[in-house]
């Protein structure tokens, strides 16, 4: 999916969403590909994330491949938050085999004032994952941040 030459304002922006909730969900095997592009754009007073999985509320889950590849350039983000990658997984979901592989990448894009920009998140947090492979590939070139949080990788894993 390809967002070009706009500008967004007091907005939520979803690329590529998969949302598994509710009792009863039983995926044997889901495998999605992404690329998403957001390309000479103004994002201001707004949320985007690009390829999200959220997996919740006792769904069971066999085998999940995640293939994703992100690019933000030649823009502006200004008190935004922006998440690239996001995998979230509660509420008593059981997995056996999750595997994440992402390249994500923001280039000539000047960051200002934005609360967080995130690049390949995974959340876990009451839930079962047997087997969780992640290989990620992020970037962050010839572009300016100004108070602004970038995490590049961020895998907080909760169990209770």
């Amino acid at each position: 999916m390809v967002i070009r030459g706009l500008t967004i304002n007091k907005s939520n922006v979803k690329q590529s969403n998969i949302e598994l909730n509710g009792n009863g969900v039983v995926v044997s095997s889901l495998h999605v590909e992404h690329t998403n592009t957001i390309k000479n754009n103004n994002i201001t007073n707004s949320n985007v994330t690009q390829a999200e999985i959220l997996i919740k509320g006792n769904a069971k889950v066999r085998d999940l491949t995640h293939k994703v590849t992100n690019e933000i350039e030649n823009g502006s983000i200004t008190d935004s938050s922006v998440e690239q990658s996001l995998v979230k997984i509660s509420g008593n979901t059981i997995a056996n085999t999750i595997d994440v592989g992402a390249t994500n990448n923001i280039e000539g894009t000047n960051i200002e004032n934005s609360s967080l920009v995130s690049q390949n998140g995974v959340y876990i947090s009451n839930s079962q994952v047997n087997n969780l492979n992640i290989r990620q590939n992020n970037s962050l070139k010839n572009s300016t941040v100004t108070s602004s949080t970038v995490s590049p990788r961020e895998i907080p894993i909760y169990w209770g």
